[in-house]
């Protein structure tokens, strides 16, 4: 087996551990966010100055007016430079994802004092959808309702089946040790 091939192989093995990664801090975020909601709504933010009926307030807006005197090429320039955003951020989220997350991983199985291999590695990965999985549901159906909690547990869901996909393809990839993968 070729140097190149191994790196592809690793290559794609890791795309999978990005893609789980992401996947797992979305369905926190969406955790969280719930929760803060149902503090929020239920005046559990008092105490840091937002009282439930200042949050609920609405205020009306008021159009502004356009000054530019051709509007059509200011909005082609900033939309071409919103999709190259767009673009760097699908792209770069989820490697920069990925590489902290099997940091933060792997830092956390050391601290048990285990060594870091393909076993423990999925262990760790299955804990953290495990943490997701327990307390989402009740959070996100009591905050927002079954469709957000239905929701974050198909994300946490695809998190683990990613997260399994990546561990069978290194399992069966010769040369692909622990410490290659995120």
């Amino acid at each position: 087996m070729g140097v190149q091939y191994s790196k592809q192989i690793k290559a794609i093995i890791n795309v999978f551990g990005a893609v789980g990664y992401t996947l797992l801090i979305f369905s926190y975020v969406i955790i969280f966010a719930a929760a803060f909601y149902w503090l929020a709504i239920n005046n559990g933010l008092a105490w840091a100055g937002f009282p439930a009926e200042q949050l609920t307030q609405t205020t009306q807006a008021t159009p502004a007016e356009a000054t530019t005197e051709n509007p059509d090429i200011l909005t082609t320039i900033l939309a071409g430079v919103m999709t190259l955003v767009v673009v760097f951020v699908l792209v770069a989220l989820p490697y920069w994802v990925g590489k902290t997350g099997s940091y933060i991983t792997k830092k956390i199985i050391r601290t048990f004092d285990k060594s870091v291999n393909l076993k423990t590695l999925l262990i760790a990965k299955t804990a953290a959808c495990g943490i997701s999985i327990i307390p989402g549901p009740m959070v996100n159906f009591a905050a927002v309702g079954v469709e957000v909690a239905i929701f974050q547990l198909i994300l946490t869901s695809l998190a683990m089946l990613v997260f399994l996909t990546q561990h069978y393809l290194a399992k069966i990839s010769s040369g692909v040790e622990a410490k290659d993968v995120w």
